[in-house]
């Protein structure tokens, strides 16, 4: 799926490769606010995603995740404020109105989010 990024250290394409290395991990390279979004080609429901986190050092971090709906309206899927550790998930199951005709999903770590870079192992999107 096509991916793009606010910001890249490490290509942005690694976070939906399939791999939870830390060798394939996209980094932005640069600290909050920054932002992954991933295109699933067209309109589908989401029903559930994980994010695996690469962090370095591990603290408190905030990310949230919206779908973006084929019309364009952005809809709150998840918001974490949790503390993480490199490798890390965050599984989240969405609800059935929420996941509903979703054509990309972006994942944004705000000003202030995070004590680190920001970097992803991998976002996995589960659906029909």
């Amino acid at each position: 799926m096509p991916v793009t990024a606010s910001s890249n250290q490490a290509e942005a394409h690694y976070v939906t490769d399939g791999s939870k290395e830390q060798s394939a991990t996209w980094n932005a390279g640069a600290p909050p606010p920054q932002t992954v979004e991933i295109d699933l080609r067209s309109p589908r429901t989401v029903t559930s995603f994980k994010l695996v986190v690469e962090q370095n050092p591990p603290g408190l971090s905030h990310h949230m995740v919206t779908g973006i709906r084929s019309d364009g309206v952005e809809v709150v899927l998840a918001t974490f404020r949790v503390p993480t550790i490199a490798g890390a998930e965050l599984p989240w199951v969405v609800s059935p109105q929420a996941g509903k005709d979703i054509s990309r999903i972006r994942v944004h770590t705000p000003v202030g989010a995070s004590g680190s870079w920001v970097a992803w192992r991998e976002i996995d999107i589960f659906g029909i």
